[in-house]
């Protein structure tokens, strides 16, 4: 589920305006089977840390869980994977990563930096709370600086006109 979820994406975002109209109906198509495969599995076995699926498998669970589009569920989600982050079976980045999301969702600044925007052909971060920690929370999740953040995802990132927000945990997924 997350290499189609990724092979989508990369697709949308890479191939310019034509294909990004067209890879986002197969986005939304991926995400909500996947979504809905994520309740099934959340529901029979709680949270798939480390421990239940793997390093790997717990990080395409988490992919798949940040790109839903239901709120509610990534709420719930979200502190499973703190719960199961305080016991070290999560990697506390993705539990930054969807912290981030549902703020940004919820119309709330982000705490990590994690979500970017294209504004003037750069990304930048969408609004951070209390920017001058903002580096101070990343290192304590083991995150780089946003300022190197921000850099690195450029690489990752081919802009397109009228694409305004992009999350860019490809930089995330692709560290070791």
């Amino acid at each position: 589920m997350a290499e189609r979820d990724q092979a989508v994406r990369s697709e949308a975002i890479g191939g310019g305006i034509a294909k990004a109209q067209v890879a986002s109906t197969q986005l939304e198509a991926v995400d909500r089977r996947n979504t809905a495969r994520m309740r099934e599995i959340v529901a029979r076995a709680g949270w798939p840390d480390k421990e239940l699926v793997g390093q790997d498998g717990a990080q395409a669970a988490w992919l798949l869980v940040q790109h839903s589009d239901d709120l509610a569920f990534q709420r719930h989600c979200l502190v499973l994977m703190e719960q199961a982050a305080d016991r070290g079976l999560v990697d506390p980045a993705h539990v930054a990563y969807l912290t981030d999301r549902v703020r940004m969702k919820e119309g709330r600044p982000q705490l990590y930096g994690t979500q970017l925007r294209e504004r003037e052909g750069r990304l930048v971060p969408v609004p951070v709370e209390d920017e001058e920690r903002v580096d101070y929370r990343r290192a304590r999740v083991g995150m780089p600086p946003l300022a190197e953040y921000v850099k690195d995802a450029a690489r990752f990132y081919t802009p397109t006109r009228g694409v305004r927000e992009r999350s860019v945990e490809r930089s995330r997924e692709r560290s070791p």
